[in-house]
This record gives C-alpha cells, structure tokens and sequence, in this order.
C-alpha cells in the first residue's frame, strides 16, 4: 500500500516540467501582484507546465538570486531519501489527493527527511542560482523591458522580510545622532558615500532647531542605520492633487541607503503615510516630486525658524535659504531679486551667497554683474569691456565673445565680427569673407614661368561678390578670349569671376587679358582706301610699313589682344584692297609665317626675341588652330 502512494507521487512529480516556487516567494508574489504585472505573472504560473526545466524555486541567500532544481534532480532525490513509512495513513493520502499547486508547500512544511524545517533534501541538494531578472526573460522571453524587470526585482528585494528591520522617525538632537557614521551597519551605499557621514554634529543646527518642520526617517536593522531620509512639512507646494485641490503636507527628501532596493521601501513608507518624496534619488533633481503616483516639477517652500545659524549642512533638495524670512526654497536661483539668500551647497559648512556678482568660468572669478555680459554661445559671463559681439552668421553662433576668443573673426565687408565657422579664408586677400557672400576668382593664369606649356588656368580664390577688385564673369562671356579659353579649360567656365589685376581695357573699353594683350598698328598703304592693323612684327613679317603720318582721323594704334586680332586678320581674307587687288593677308599665311612651317624667319631684322615667337607659336597651336 505504502509502495504504491510513493509510486503515486513521484508519478506525480516527474510527469510533467512544472515550476514550483516556495511559500516565501509566493508570499512576496501576492503582496505585488496587485501593483506588478511581473509579479501577477510569476504567481499564476506557479505549478504550471514550462519549457525551462527549473523548479522548487526558493529564495538565495545572494541578494537579487533565486536558487532552483531541475525536475530530473527532484525524481532522484525523492525517490532515494522520501520515507513514506514515516508518515501516516491520512498524511499519505493527504499527498495523493492534494492538486499539484499544494505539494510543494506539504513538502516545505514536513520535516520528510530530517528533523528541521524546511530542511527537505530537495530544498539543498543539487541547487543552481539564478539572478532573478534572468529567469523573468526566460520563463517570459521577449514581454518585458529591461527597466520593466529592474523595477520589479527591486520591488521584490525591498518586500522581502528580513528580520530585526524596522523604521523609525526622529527628530531634534536626534537627527544630528543619526548622522554618526558610528551607528551605520556598514560603510557602502550612498549611506557610507554620503559627504554628510562624517560630519560633527553641529552642522545640523538648521535640522535639529526645527522639529515642527524637520524630521528625519531611518531604517534600521538590529539597531544599526542602513537606511535615512530627512521629512519635510512644508509651507507651500504647487503640486495639487487633481481634482481635490489638495496638495502633499509633507515631502520625504532624499533616502540614503545601503543597499538600492532599500529606496524602495521608503518610498512605500511614504505612500502609506500619504506623503510625496523626491522622484530623481539625487543631489541635481530639486524639482521633481512624486505624489500619489504622480510625478511633476514643483515649487516648494518650508519655513524655519529664523536665526542666524553658524554653519549649515549640504542640503540635498531645500538648498536655496531666504535670511530675512527663514523660508528655504527648492531652487538655486541666483536672481537679482534673490540678493542674499544663501545657497547651501558646501560639504564643510559654509553657504554661497546670492549676490549681484556673476561667476565667469573664462576668467576664473566673480564680475560685477553690471561690468558683465552674458555670452549665450559660451554659456558663461564676460567683462563687457572686453567682448565683441558676433552678429553675423549662423543664430546659435551669435552673441557675445571675449576678444582673445581665436574663433571669433572681423569681416570689413559686413562690417561685424563672425563666427570663424561661418566665414571663408582668403590667402589672396588675407581676409576672411562670409561664407555665402563669395565667388570663386581666378588669381593667377601661369605659375611665373617663361614656359608657356606650364600656363596653369586653375589657380581660383574666393573674393567677396561685391569686390571691386574683379570683374564677374557675366561680364566678360561674350568676349572672344573668354569663349576660347573656355571651350579650352573648364575652370573658365565654372569660375565666377576674374581678379582686376589680370585684365585691361582694350581700345573698345572691354575688359581682355593682360598676358595676351598686344598693340596693333596701321598699315602704310598707297592710294588706300581700307585700313588694315597689324602688330609691328606681323607688319615686318610681311614687308608692309607702319603708317606714321597723321592721315585723317584714323587711329594710328588699338590696344587689342590676340584673339581679337586673329579674329580681324580672318576678316581681311575676303578684303581686296587697291594695292594690289588681292586680300592683304589671310589668317593661314600669317600662322605659316609665325610657326616656320614653310620657310625659316631671318628674326635679325624684326625687333623681338626668341621668347616672344615661341609663346605666339604655342598660343596659336593651343587656342587658335581648330585640330
């Protein structure tokens, strides 16, 4: 009989995966099912079929682990050490009728397989730890957020009870007691970090002289502080319950704890007592406060007694204090109409006081505030005497910046200072312009060589739109030299404009290339009728005179260039003159005579050098002759 029930339960046990948690977990489970899914999660699963292979989960003695067996350990063990003959008729069959759910609890409650509770081999034999957050992904794999489990595992470790813990609230001298690191559990935690730990007792004066509006609240284990927050009752808040018109009384400042879960349970202490506390646990957040499950920024004051105190403690959230009135404020606001008011902000007892100075980081001082000017870009003050203002360029770059700031750039055009990211360099001009208000400028057409084969058309720098020392390219695209070069060179026809420099005005006032220019003079000519031009070497070239008596009123010379010219010599192909009823000249005798292509030129009786043929010869091969 007793054969078969054993046989019964381990059936039972094995047949299925299911997860089993001990009596303390669902207890911990059932005060937080209402508030937490997680927890409600957990709790109805308890004695259900899982794909994880962990069950009899139990409470570690690690902070923030569970332990568990497999249901493969849990066979063995029952099997090998469950003495059935131990108990009785109705026990066993208590066993055998109880569903699924109450097994694990009579087996944590019967002292099975030895004399002490619960001290089942099933309990402490073959356990593996699991943090609690990881067995929440692997029995729930994707449901919940990171943060969503790190709130319920510190939810969980807070409700766990632990013996010899309570609370306590003080006040007066008390609480100048309960800063005495002597009386902490140990040194660690924001508790043991606290600026305040070792601090003497008179430095809490500000606490200890207002019991009616100071107290403080303090978690302790078998007398030793692992916990502490101080109370306010305060004398005005904005933080209205919604539909009541009812605001907080009392606000519970920041908790100081050994261990993190532990904020947590001053907080459930604070939501019981019907008190709102500090949302953000730090030293930054003054405004934020949650009540009632909400959460706002909020302006809060408390009155205290008003005296003068010698020396003041860190104040973690009150930290603005009115001398005149004893009100201490949530804010650090150093206002002109603050004037006074001291900010207790030193760990070593002193305050800074709220005066009509402002702090420059830059200078590393206090100024007058009416000596200063606020740079928005810097975010810091500045002598005014010393700061230029940047009005041009982009808005989050503007305002005011101290003279020796290196970013900061003068541009003579705008007449104003710009940021040096909004402004463009030029080494040409050794200015900088604003970015926006540029063209790109070509500066140079060879690289001071003699050779005409290294003439560089490329070199371009920026030049204000506006400089009267270009000329803008719309202007010159209709000139002969401009279409050719052009054609020949794509920087001419990306580039905006030329510098002043590198042009001249020919003889019909349009702008040509220096380095191309010629002078073009008439041509002596008996019984003329026409006029020809043509340089004094081309007139060499070809046996004509130049004309040197006044004749008419004809020009004597044109300041051209060579495109021009060329351009005219085309012209004179079809022209008969009466000298000899044959055209003067045609543009491919001249090109024949120029580069020797057909004859050699005795140069001794022209005036000009070597040089002078050799740039005309690659000018016409280069820019003239259609290849």
């Amino acid at each position: 009989m007793i054969d078969k029930y054993n046989d019964f339960i381990l059936e039972r046990l094995i047949n299925e995966s299911l997860i089993y948690f001990t009596p303390p977990i669902i207890k911990v489970l059932d005060i937080l099912q209402d508030d937490n899914k997680i927890a409600e999660d957990l709790f109805n699963l308890n004695g259900i079929d899982v794909k994880p292979d962990v069950t009899f989960v139990n409470l570690s003695d690690r902070e923030g682990y569970f332990d568990f067996s497999t249901m493969k350990n849990v066979q063995r063990i029952v099997s090998e050490f469950l003495p059935m003959n131990k108990l009785g008729a109705g026990e066993i069959n208590d066993i055998a009728t109880k569903p699924y759910i109450d097994l694990i609890n009579l087996l944590w409650g019967h002292d099975i397989i030895q004399d002490k509770k619960p001290s089942s081999e099933v309990f402490t034999k073959s356990r593996n730890p699991i943090k609690i957050g990881r067995l929440i992904n692997n029995l729930f794999p994707g449901k919940y957020t990171d943060k969503e489990v790190e709130v319920f595992v510190n939810k969980f470790k807070s409700t766990v009870e632990q013996t010899g813990e309570r609370f306590i609230e003080v006040s007066g001298d008390e609480i100048g007691n309960y800063y005495n690191h002597n009386k902490y559990k140990e040194m660690s935690g924001t508790l043991g970090s606290s600026c305040m730990a070792r601090q003497n007792k008179g430095i809490f004066q500000i606490y200890m002289d207002n019991p009616e509006v100071c107290k403080m609240l303090v978690l302790l284990e078998e007398d030793r502080i692992i916990g502490r927050a101080l109370i306010w009752k305060l004398k005005t808040s904005d933080y209205l319950l919604a539909g009541t018109g009812n605001s907080a009384e009392y606000f519970l400042d920041r908790q100081y704890t050994i261990k993190e879960s532990d904020v947590e349970k001053f907080r459930t202490y604070a939501k019981e007592k019907g008190w709102s506390y500090k949302t953000y646990n730090n030293h930054t957040n003054l405004e934020a406060v949650t009540y009632n499950g909400e959460s706002k920024s909020i302006k809060m004051t408390v009155n205290i007694i008003k005296k003068d105190y010698i020396e003041f403690p860190y104040v973690d959230t009150f930290r603005r204090y009115d001398t005149k009135t004893g009100i201490l404020y949530n804010d650090i606001e150093n206002d002109i109409e603050n004037i006074g008011c001291y900010i207790l902000n030193s760990t070593s007892g002193g305050y800074e006081v709220v005066s009509d100075d402002v702090y420059s980081d830059w200078y590393d001082c206090h100024i007058d505030r009416d000596s200063a000017v606020y740079s928005r870009p810097l975010q810091d003050w500045i002598y005014r005497e010393d700061a230029s203002e940047v009005t041009i360029g982009d808005e989050r770059r503007r305002g005011w910046y101290p003279d020796n700031y290196d970013d900061i750039v003068y541009l003579e055009h705008e007449n104003g200072y710009c940021h040096i990211d909004n402004a463009i360099w030029s080494e040409y001009n050794n200015e900088y312009y604003l970015d926006g208000t540029t063209v790109e400028t070509i500066v140079r057409i060879d690289n001071d060589t003699a050779e005409p084969e290294e003439y560089n058309y490329s070199i371009y720098e920026s030049f204000h739109k506006k400089s009267n020392d270009i000329i803008l390219v719309k202007n010159l695209m209709n000139k002969e030299w401009f279409i050719k070069l052009s054609d020949k060179y794509s920087d001419w026809s990306t580039t905006s404009a030329v510098v002043k420099d590198l042009l001249s005005l020919d003889y019909k006032k349009e702008w040509i290339l220096k380095i191309f220019s010629i002078e073009t003079f008439l041509v002596k000519i008996e019984d003329e009728i026409d006029y020809f031009y043509l340089t004094e070497e081309d007139a060499k070239l070809f046996g004509y005179e130049i004309e040197t008596r006044k004749v008419d009123n004809i020009v004597s010379s044109y300041h051209t260039d060579w495109f021009d010219y060329y351009k005219q010599i085309k012209s004179y192909e079809n022209n008969i003159s009466l000298f000899r009823y044959t055209p003067i000249i045609t543009l491919d005798e001249l090109f024949k005579k120029v580069i020797n292509e057909d004859e050699e030129i005795d140069l001794s009786e022209i005036n000009s050098d070597n040089s002078y043929w050799e740039q005309r010869n690659w000018f016409i091969k280069e820019l003239m002759i259609q290849k």
